[in-house]
């Protein structure tokens, strides 16, 4: 998932299954079926917040992957890792 038109068309062109969206935003989420197979989920939003916020609603909605994000800090490298299935990388 990207939330820039540019981004998810050159992803697209290069072979890869992205779509348009913000992770941030809660309508996504209600609209996102449960159904589509993900195998693995990388957040890597600038904003350490939003990569908690879509942590917990792939949990919320059932989704069943892999996740990854990014931390900056030691803390939220915790923060994320206390949520069980992501596996925070400290940049």
């Amino acid at each position: 998932m990207e939330h820039a038109p540019e981004r998810v068309d050159f992803n697209r062109g290069q072979g890869r299954n992205v779509i348009l969206g913000d992770a941030c935003d809660t309508e996504f989420w209600l609209k996102l079926r449960k159904d589509i197979h993900l195998e693995l989920v990388i957040l890597a939003m600038p904003n350490h917040q939003g990569n908690v916020y879509a942590a917990h609603q792939l949990r919320n909605f059932g989704f069943d992957c892999q996740v990854a994000a990014i931390a900056r800090y030691p803390e939220e490298v915790e923060e994320l890792s206390a949520l069980g299935s992501v596996r925070p990388t400290h940049v």
